[in-house]
């Protein structure tokens, strides 16, 4: 079905239309996804019924669209909904002068349209009623109750709602409640679809009565043509919209921002780079211009309005989420003795960014209930290692909440053991941001709990210099592709492995694979000898001077920025001569060696390690993280003890096995030169590493079971026989 629609379409907009005019094609491809769902809507519906569904605006656009659909056909409202998140998952482009659909999550993107799997939002709305012990005694609370979903699109909780309360309560009570049901969306084809399966569902035209197309974060009604054209975030018409006693929904996650390549990539196929842009429109006409012009300051004077207006005191931070605007909005939006249950991206609880908004639900006590979700058994498209939660709010009388960990199906929220968090525990977690660590079992809390009696690293090294200094974006201008007497070349992360900065080259590869988008580099095949990467960025020597005046020390230890806590290893740090890095690449200096040395050893540790996973709440491993990990005293490393014979400080063992993994780096032989150890010999790196890893758990008190529940948690790293090994050596 879906390649017959795509062939109508086609057809349609490659017959008697101005292909070069964006703003047309956009409009055209509107109108004629509309009309095809329209008709298939109308095979469902009494033909009176479907020409409610439709404003007398619409019915004027469709008597004008030639399109011959009576060889398409739905059996019911579900295959409907089936069709168009396929339809969704497909975008168009002109290629050749010629409309075609390509695959791509980007119109997604912009309306932000994963819908919700129907086990999940079942078992959400049961426990909704749950929660406000809404049994079929209940009647006469709930049909004074107004139900919203504000991004309701093909209406998955909506219609999960209804199903509930049909089967609990009788047709008058029923009746009742479908009169308090609110929608909104910016999506008039969603809004059709919600409509159709309300009407085929409940024979009662009552229903759709208060579904609106609107910009629920602005309260806004766009018109219907610049919807068409694209321009979903422009100005409209302001909307009453009333204040509820159940929200439910599944925002959109995006970002609001314009993307310039991907708008393009529509029309001009190729757009890679900011050259690109700028060379593609220097060549359109005005109108071309005009348009991209018009969609591009929408998002911006809609982004300004979010944060100049202070409707969103605390989630209108740093770059646009609408998942956290909506979060806000829905809170704002909610009648007193009312629950929200949004499915959110887990980050809103754990990231620095929303550290305002979080504290503001504690210090509210509207915290009820928190159930983390992986995507391992792809509940929703999109990448398995995304993290979402199902979130209620409610008042409460205490600073404290339930959370549910390490979920992956739907019906996990029913057996899930939760744990009760308060603010006591997120404090001694997470110091710096009292946010939700990054917890998977009852497990994890109580290892957390373990060690919170040591300091934190920022505790102990306060005087840390932190940076991330080269953005080859934001400093383009200073950026070169070719090496000259005035640049030198910049580092970034993919060069970086546990204890080494040669991980990876881009020699060999050719200038096309070397400065595509998300270009790979080739590992380099011992990271450990002397083969030092091959640089494909340079800076202006003297612009790199002005950059890193802050910074005096000779020597550094980077470690990648971009990591996730779901890698073979999340944090790889290693220690580097002074250099330019890019924002891939975070940096600590401090001025002792032999607190290099310490830091770098914790640093690659796998309890320091295991513990950062506890705490990465996206993909970005910020100070912010580090600067909050508990650490044993710098003062231990100074003890004695006898390992593998030999009686030394933990720090000397932990030096020697140091300057034998960089025995072959060059850069560093004046750092090691008058640093004193003993000769490490018949060792390979792997075991040198695993050496440090035990000597850094019996600093942090950790015993044996414990460590190697951690080390078990690194599947991919350690293999049985170096496990063996740890094993039979643990001091």
């Amino acid at each position: 079905m879906i390649n017959k629609i795509k062939t109508l379409i086609s057809l349609y907009m490659n017959s008697d239309i101005d292909l070069s005019s964006w703003r047309t094609v956009r409009e055209r491809y509107f109108w004629a996804s509309y009309y095809i769902f329209y008709s298939l809507a109308n095979t469902l519906l009494t033909n009176e019924n479907c020409i409610s569904l439709i404003s007398d605006e619409v019915k004027e656009k469709f008597s004008e669209i030639t399109i011959d659909t009576k060889n398409i056909q739905v059996q019911n409202s579900d295959e409907l909904v089936a069709l168009y998140q396929t339809y969704l998952s497909e975008d168009y482009c002109i290629n050749n002068n010629e409309f075609i659909f390509i695959k791509t999550k980007d119109v997604r993107d912009n309306l932000g349209s994963y819908y919700t799997p129907c086990e999940l939002a079942d078992v959400i709305i049961q426990e909704v009623f749950n929660k406000l012990k809404l049994n079929e005694s209940a009647h006469h609370q709930i049909i004074e109750k107004k139900i919203v979903d504000l991004s309701c699109g093909a209406g998955d909780f909506i219609i999960t709602f209804l199903d509930i309360c049909k089967s609990k309560f009788n047709k008058s009570v029923f009746e009742a409640i479908c009169k308090n049901i609110y929608c909104y969306d910016i999506d008039p084809i969603a809004l059709l679809i919600l409509k159709t399966r309300l009407i085929e569902k409940y024979k009662n035209i009552k229903l759709i009565k208060n579904i609106y197309l609107c910009n629920s974060i602005t309260k806004t009604v766009p018109s219907l043509h610049e919807v068409a054209t694209g321009r979903l975030y422009a100005k409209g018409k302001a909307l009453d919209v009333p204040k509820f006693d159940i929200i439910i929904g599944n925002p959109p996650w995006e970002k609001i921002r314009f993307e310039e390549k991907k708008f393009l990539n529509h029309y001009c196929s190729n757009c890679i780079s900011k050259s690109d842009v700028l060379n593609i429109l220097s060549k359109q006409n005005t109108d071309n211009y005009k348009y991209f012009l018009s969609i591009k300051n929408d998002i911006e004077l809609l982004k300004k309005q979010i944060k100049t207006e202070r409707k969103y005191v605390y989630t209108a931070v740093g770059e646009l989420n609408t998942y956290a605007l909506f979060a806000e909005l829905s809170i704002n939006s909610l009648n007193k003795n009312g629950i929200v249950c949004l499915i959110l991206k887990s980050s809103l609880f754990k990231t620095p960014t929303y550290k305002s908004f979080f504290h503001f639900l504690m210090k509210s006590k509207y915290i009820d209930t928190i159930y983390l979700f992986k995507n391992t058994k792809k509940i929703f498209n999109i990448d398995s290692r995304e993290e979402f939660c199902v979130s209620f709010f409610k008042e409460n009388k205490e600073e404290e909440f339930y959370l549910g960990t390490g979920l992956t199906s739907p019906e996990d929220i029913k057996t899930v053991e939760v744990v009760k968090l308060n603010k006591t525990f997120l404090k001694k977690c997470n110091p710096l941001t009292e946010m939700i660590p990054n917890i998977e079992s009852k497990k994890d809390i109580s290892f957390l709990e373990k060690i919170y009696f040591l300091k934190t690293f920022d505790e102990y090294y306060p005087d840390c210099n932190y940076g991330r200094l080269v953005h080859l974006t934001n400093h383009s201008q200073y950026i070169q592709k070719e090496k000259t007497n005035k640049n030198i070349p910049i580092y970034e992360g993919k060069f970086i492995e546990l204890y080494t900065g040669n991980y990876a080259t881009f020699n060999g590869l050719s200038t096309e694979l070397k400065y595509k988008n998300k270009a790979s580099a080739l590992p380099i095949l011992d990271p450990y000898g002397s083969v030092l990467p091959e640089e494909r960025y340079f800076i202006n020597i003297d612009f790199w001077k002005k950059l890193s005046t802050r910074y005096s020390e000779d020597y550094f230890i980077c470690w990648r920025s971009l990591t996730s806590a779901t890698n073979r290893r999340t944090m790889l740090a290693t220690l580097l001569p002074f250099m330019p890095t890019c924002q891939s690449i975070q940096f600590l200096q401090t001025k002792s060696k032999k607190d290099l040395i310490i830091i770098l050893a914790l640093f690659n540790s796998v309890v320091f390690d295991y513990i950062v996973r506890l705490k990465m709440a996206g993909l970005d491993l910020t100070q912010t993280i580090v600067r909050q990990i508990p650490i044993p005293s710098p003062d231990c490393f100074l003890k004695e003890i006898i390992f593998k014979g030999i009686k030394a400080s933990y720090y000397v063992h932990i030096l020697s096995r140091i300057k034998f993994i960089y025995k072959n780096e060059m850069r560093l032989t004046s750092f090691f030169s008058n640093l004193s150890s003993y000769n490490i010999e018949n060792l390979d790196i792997k075991t040198a590493i695993s050496e440090i890893d035990m000597l850094i758990a019996k600093l942090y008190e950790i015993d044996k079971n414990i460590f190697f529940g951690i080390i078990e948690t690194f599947s991919d790293f350690y293999s049985d026989n170096e496990k063996k090994y740890i094993y039979n050596n643990m001091p």
